[in-house]
């Protein structure tokens, strides 16, 4: 072939000298093919082999894939139900605290009207009777200073024991309602603490159910209580209102505030302010109420939010010839 090639390039190629190179070229030319045919052949294999594995390999990642997505499936599922599980326990044993909790509160409650009831009825009328006693002693004794001191300390000793066991569980609660159960509460608290507080009340004129009622009532008295114990502040604002369906309450000071850690433990947990605002957020929440505190430097804020039940009114006694719509 390099022959061949010279006398192509010598430009005047013999007929001759070509003739004698063809039987030698065609051997090769023949071969060439055989082993181009040969190697078509052994690519054509090793890509249906490469292909094969390609294939096989393929295969065995997505069953590897589908058994590893079926594994993290099925623990999804475990996990989800053993997490559903505590969520459900952690729910029960809340709703079993909360329950305990309205329990004790309600306990609690007719302990204090109990008491209430046992420090006017007994202590009270012991007091008042020893007060008439002493009283009919001074009119044969109308000089004797000790026994006007008697009489100054007994005084004093009915005052304080009244004034504890309308505290304890206010009268005017039952008899009037939240109205004039707010007024004389915050009468009382002002001459004792020295704070000035201002009263507003809106709206609040009908009477609402017992339990609502109560729950108002030691809400400003928790309230105005730590106003005194913890804030500092000589000046507090009472505000009582109905708004739509709901009863608001607010109550703010003008002192130091609550402690921004604090805060953020009672926004988040409900806990960090103490027994009487953790019990107080219970009997709200009891209600379907919700309790609310703000606080800055320049004072805290108390919001209660209670759903508005109204006291049902009694049966009125049918008289003859009258006509009662139900």
């Amino acid at each position: 072939m390099d022959r061949a090639v010279e006398l192509r390039r010598s430009g005047h190629p013999r007929l001759e000298d070509q003739t004698a190179l063809a039987p030698e070229i065609t051997p090769v030319v023949d071969e060439s093919d055989e082993v181009i045919e040969t190697m078509d052949e052994q690519e054509q294999r090793l890509l249906t082999e490469r292909q094969r594995r390609e294939g096989r390999s393929f295969t065995i990642t997505a069953a590897i894939l589908l058994t590893s997505l079926g594994t993290a499936l099925i623990l999804f599922l475990i996990h989800h139900q053993l997490l559903t599980e505590q969520v459900r326990e952690r729910l029960r044993a809340e709703g079993a605290q909360r329950t305990l909790s309205a329990r004790l509160l309600t306990l609690q409650d007719e302990q204090r009207r109990k008491f209430a009831r046992e420090l006017h009825d007994s202590v009270g009328q012991q007091l008042a009777a020893m007060k008439m006693a002493i009283s009919m002693l001074a009119t044969k004794l109308p000089g004797d200073t000790l026994i006007q001191d008697c009489l100054r300390l007994l005084d004093d000793s009915i005052a304080e024991t009244r004034t504890i066991s309308h505290l304890l569980h206010p009268p005017l609660l039952d008899d009037a309602g939240v109205n004039s159960a707010f007024r004389w509460f915050v009468e009382g608290f002002a001459q004792r603490s020295g704070i000035s507080v201002d009263l507003e009340m809106r709206n609040v004129s009908q009477r609402f159910e017992p339990a609502t009622e109560l729950v108002l009532f030691r809400a400003l008295q928790e309230s105005l209580t730590n106003v005194h114990r913890h804030s500092g502040a000589k000046q507090a604002d009472v505000s009582l209102s109905t708004s739509g369906n709901r009863i608001v309450l607010k109550v703010r000071d003008h002192g130091r505030g609550i402690p921004p850690a604090v805060l953020q433990r009672i926004e988040d947990e409900g806990s960090g302010g103490g027994v009487g605002l953790a019990g107080m957020t219970e009997r709200i929440r009891e209600i379907g109420g919700r309790l609310e505190v703000h606080s800055t430097s320049e004072g805290t804020e108390i919001i209660v939010r209670v759903p508005v039940r109204q006291r049902p009114e009694l049966p009125m006694a049918c008289n003859p010839g009258v006509e009662v719509i139900g």
